[in-house]
């Protein structure tokens, strides 16, 4: 009994494995890398500041004869891992789910930026895909590379060159600032920075040391400068030209900031308004009514008759008077 208990366990011990491992249905079928958009082959080689391809094939091995409900591997995910590179961080990047039918494959790219401030070492990359059939078996592959962080013996750089403002209209003031950092294996002593511009009035130099290691707060310099622009100077482009000498005066970084500067526009005279038109009194002279006379009747002409006839009425009337006057007395007389 205790024999027959004995081989069954043993013959779980071997086929779980078994089975678990004829689950594994994902493969890498091939990886590339890519730094700065070359090809790398074997451990890849970065520098600081650099950007890294890895182009992931993968492929579904179910064969082709089997249900694809059963062979359709589902949610894949590929995580490719970088360790400690970041100050003792990891870089991770992921790649979006997908699927793949039996004997299928799929390329993806991920992209990982090396951080500025690294240490020149080997770290290693970690890539792995995951994802499940339709059984709810889960598949997995895994592939470990080597990225091997590279420096020059002796490298400066200028990591920040800029103005606040990098146009002035007529005139002002604006700030120049410069980072120049350490890249190399070796520390850099009398490091010389030299800016000049003749036109601004600008002739500077400045020395220091940088040191080696990455993390180091000397591992950096940085120097800031106002630069003032009088009405005088005139529009146009203002070259300031920057360069750092390093390695015992064997190596040189050189840039060129342009500073514009633009005409100043004259005041504007206030606009003038408009004179007020005067207002003259207007003084209306009525017109003289037009009177129109009325028509006068003219009076017939009178006749030598009419003309005459008051006369003739007196007359008449005396004369009727003195025959009334001799006939009365006529009268009176024969009386007596």
């Amino acid at each position: 009994m205790k024999k027959l208990v004995l081989m069954i366990l043993l013959i779980g011990i071997l086929v779980i494995p078994l089975a678990y491992t004829q689950g594994d249905k994902l493969s890498f079928r091939s990886i590339k890398a890519y730094v700065n958009g070359e090809k790398e082959g074997g451990t890849i080689d970065v520098k600081p500041n650099s950007t890294l391809e890895l182009k992931i094939e993968v492929e579904n091995t179910y064969s082709t004869t089997i249900p694809d409900a059963e062979s359709d591997i589902e949610d894949i995910i590929i995580t490719a891992t970088i360790f400690n590179i970041d100050d003792g961080d990891d870089l991770e990047e992921e790649s979006d789910e997908f699927n793949l039918d039996a004997g299928k494959e799929k390329t993806k790219t991920l992209t990982f930026h090396i951080p500025l401030e690294v240490e020149a070492d080997i770290y290693d990359l970690e890539i792995r895909a995951e994802g499940e059939d339709g059984n709810r078996t889960i598949h997995v592959v895994e592939e470990i590379l080597e990225v091997e962080v590279k420096k020059d013996k002796h490298k400066v750089i200028f990591t920040k060159l800029d103005l606040s403002k990098e146009v002035i209209e007529c005139s002002g003031s604006t700030r120049l600032d410069i980072v120049v950092m350490n890249l190399g294996e070796e520390p850099e002593d009398d490091v010389e920075l030299f800016f000049s511009n003749d036109d601004l009035g600008i002739d500077e130099k400045y020395v220091f040391d940088l040191e080696e290691d990455p993390f180091d707060d000397e591992n950096t310099f940085h120097q800031s400068y106002t630069i003032t622009v009088e009405e005088v100077l005139g529009a146009g482009i203002y070259p300031i030209d920057v360069k750092v000498v390093y390695d015992e005066g064997n190596k040189i970084e050189t840039a060129v900031v342009n500073l514009e500067v633009t005409a100043c526009q004259l005041p504007k005279e206030p606009e003038e308004e408009p004179e007020a038109e005067e207002e003259h009194e207007v003084i209306i002279i009525p017109e003289p009514p037009v009177i129109v006379p009325e028509p006068q009747i003219k009076p017939p002409e009178e006749s030598f008759f009419m003309h005459y006839s008051y006369l003739f009425i007196i007359f008449g009337y005396i004369l009727v008077t003195g025959i009334l006057v001799i006939v009365g007395i006529k009268v009176f007389q024969k009386r007596k």
